[in-house]
């Protein structure tokens, strides 16, 4: 009964705030529903889904979702029977040195597992979004290499904030008895770290695209894409959900060219 209270709440959230999800990943992509002002301001992410839901309807902040929905499903699944198939246990702020280790170890593990069976229909959703936004045509070869572009980067974020959250909790139960102060403390190290990993999530969704936006070029692999966003300056995109700003021309150049086609 809590497994399947869990997986609803899950997909209750999930399907609420898809189109946050939508917005952030059109925008990691390098799609712009309109110029920015006079002072080089692009919309805010309620804005911006506002400009999508009134150009393309309600149904366009959903776009994608029939094969994200499922990853979300068969990702928590796949992670709750691994789990429970091998005993596993999160640490519980008393475990010594080597207990915590084995725990970071098994948690990569699962992690790890989950995200590789998954990534198929992450890598779907975030392919069609892109040609569903950018009105591009063309044939996809769902090949392995195709459906597994940008899961290096993903692994990474994953597998370092799994280690990151375990021993922030770990260390900041040791230095504070309070249970709440415990439990706010050790969000702040995760929170820094997830920011500076940003840019990994947005190579992960460029390689996944894999140019079928037309949007981006197609890469080798992820750390040519990363060395050309970096040169682009776009490895922070979508990174802030209420102050954004077009400071590049290469924004003007997509805005431009969406417009003439």
């Amino acid at each position: 009964m809590d497994d399947s209270t869990n997986l609803a709440r899950s997909l209750a959230i999930t399907v609420a705030g898809y189109p946050f999800y939508l917005a952030r990943t059109l925008i990691q992509i390098g799609y712009e529903p309109t110029p920015p002002d006079k002072y080089g301001r692009l919309p805010n992410i309620f804005t911006y889904m506002t400009v999508i839901r009134d150009a393309r309807g309600y149904s366009a902040l959903y776009t994608g979702l029939r094969y994200y929905l499922p990853a979300v499903i068969l990702k928590q699944s796949s992670y709750e029977f691994m789990a429970s198939a091998t005993n596993h246990k999160m640490d519980n702020g008393k475990s010594d040195a080597s207990e915590i280790i084995a725990v970071c170890l098994r948690e990569s593990a699962l992690k790890i597992y989950s995200t590789v069976i998954t990534y198929p229909l992450l890598s779907m959703s975030i392919g069609y979004i892109g040609a569903a936004f950018f009105e591009t045509e063309g044939t996809v070869e769902f090949t392995f290499q195709n459906l597994y572009k940008g899961i290096i980067p993903k692994l990474i974020v994953e597998v370092t904030m799994v280690w990151v959250t375990i021993l922030s909790r770990r260390i900041t139960a040791n230095l504070i008895d309070d249970s709440l102060g415990t439990a706010i403390l050790s969000r702040v190290p995760p929170f820094i770290v997830q920011s500076f990993l940003y840019p990994l999530n947005v190579v992960s969704t460029v390689m996944a695209d894999n140019g079928r936006s037309g949007a981006n070029p197609r890469f080798n692999d992820w750390r040519e894409c990363y060395r050309y966003l970096r040169l682009n300056n776009q490895l922070k995109r979508g990174s802030s959900y209420f102050s954004r700003r077009a400071h590049y021309q290469y924004q003007y150049q997509i805005f431009d060219r969406l417009n003439r086609s």
